[in-house]
């Protein structure tokens, strides 16, 4: 036996204490709470992320972290939950390692031109198919999967470039949108967990497809801006099912993808639609896309709801969790689009306002932003110039509060026009 073999033991999850290094789960990693294979036990969320998970034992690693019998034993019952949104910065202030993620090979600046080229030939492209499918023409399943694959290398050169134009876009078409924003918000997040490109693009053209069954909804019940009868709701949940039905057509849209078209409406406590899915059997990959689809649907204005403000919407998917979503998975979706996701107006300690341009992946709390106004209220011009909040020499300024861009006549996104 060799001496890691023997340094390696079998241990039940609830036995687990900080300390501790984990060798194994047992998992593969979409199916385990963390990217890496092993890992040193910071805190016990680490453990009751484990649990979460199912994981009801795992392999520790004796020579890397301390043994069972060198324990002793934990204290006291935890404590009680703080609420939304206090507890999205309790996420944050944990004090505990995190993976290095590399550096994104393109700045932001040099991004946001190329993004935008990729997000505007894409919505053409959902054009192109949404119309095809309600004059009963054949869809061209290539040039989707080759304007996902567009995406993909945006958010590979930069995480943050695509969200940048999802969410400070002049567009008001949201039929044709939504489906791109999901596909760019599903890509971006799995992006962020490490999925392999192969995987992206099946959650990309699932995303992207999620939708082509209100294609087959009356547009009355579609487009309809007062709340729908029990009997018209009963006819839009039908959607994922007549998504399903026109890609059997489509022999070369994955298993995978069309999963996402057909399941993006289960939740985890087996309230959604159509199938009635629950805990376990809703794979990670739908609930990135549900989440995705929520997050969009509250933050996208129309023609008769005005769009929550980004802070908002991620407010309203954190309350969300346990019941409709993973705790571990919102955890996640935050991680992707932060604690201030980009677009969204801060007003710092020192009075200063500015407009979040980019997440720091790893403090969430101290985002990169572009000051609108200087602490007497003066415009600065010209509007790009970038502030690290994570940098030393700027350790003096935090975000003070969120505010309403309308109410400073602030546009976000002016700070983006490059």
């Amino acid at each position: 036996m060799s001496a890691e073999n023997k340094s390696l033991r079998r241990i039940r999850t609830k036995e687990l204490r900080v300390g501790m290094y984990v060798h194994d789960v047992g998992r593969d990693w979409l199916h385990r709470p963390w990217w890496s294979r092993g890992k040193m036990i910071a805190n016990s969320d680490e453990i009751k992320d484990l649990l979460e998970y199912g994981i009801s034992e795992v392999t520790i690693d004796l020579a890397k972290g301390v043994a069972p019998d060198q324990m002793t034993a934990q204290a006291g019952p935890s404590e009680a939950k703080p609420q939304a949104p206090q507890k999205i910065q309790e996420l944050e202030r944990r004090k505990q390692p995190r993976p290095e993620k590399p550096v994104d090979p393109a700045g932001l600046d040099e991004e946001i031109p190329r993004a935008r080229q990729a997000y505007t030939q894409a919505l053409g492209i959902t054009h192109q198919f949404i119309n095809d499918v309600r004059t009963g023409k054949k869809m061209d399943v290539t040039q989707v999967e080759e304007s996902v694959e567009n995406l993909i290398d945006s958010v590979f050169r930069n995480r943050d470039g695509l969200l940048a134009i999802l969410k400070l876009k002049q567009y008001d078409e949201y039929t044709f949108t939504h489906s791109l924003n999901v596909a760019v918000l599903a890509v971006s997040a799995g992006r962020s967990v490490d999925l392999e490109r192969t995987e992206l693009l099946q959650l990309g053209v699932g995303g992207i497809f999620h939708d082509i069954g209100k294609t087959q909804i009356p547009p009355e019940i579609l487009n309809k801006p007062d709340r729908l009868t029990d009997e018209e709701f009963k006819i839009m949940k039908l959607h994922p099912v007549r998504g399903d039905e026109i890609l059997d057509d489509y022999q070369e849209v994955t298993p995978l993808a069309r999963r996402v078209v057909r399941h993006h409406h289960e939740r985890l406590d087996g309230t959604g639609y159509p199938d009635g899915l629950a805990g376990a059997d809703i794979a990670p990959y739908i609930i990135i896309s549900g989440m995705a689809d929520v997050y969009d649907a509250l933050s996208s204005d129309r023609v008769y709801h005005k769009g929550m403000l980004p802070h908002e919407a991620l407010k309203v998917i954190f309350s969300l969790r346990e019941k409709h979503f993973p705790p571990v998975w919102v955890d996640r979706f935050i991680q992707c689009l932060g604690i201030y996701p980009i677009g969204t107006t801060v007003r710092l300690n020192t009075g200063e306002i500015g407009v979040v341009c980019a997440v720091n992946h790893a403090s969430l709390l101290r985002p990169k932003i572009r000051l609108c106004l200087d602490a007497r209220g003066r415009r600065i011009q010209p509007l790009n110039k970038t502030w690290d909040l994570n940098h030393p020499g700027l350790a003096d300024r935090e975000i003070r509060e969120i505010i309403n861009p309308e109410n400073f006549d602030i546009d976000p996104a002016s700070c983006f026009e490059v």
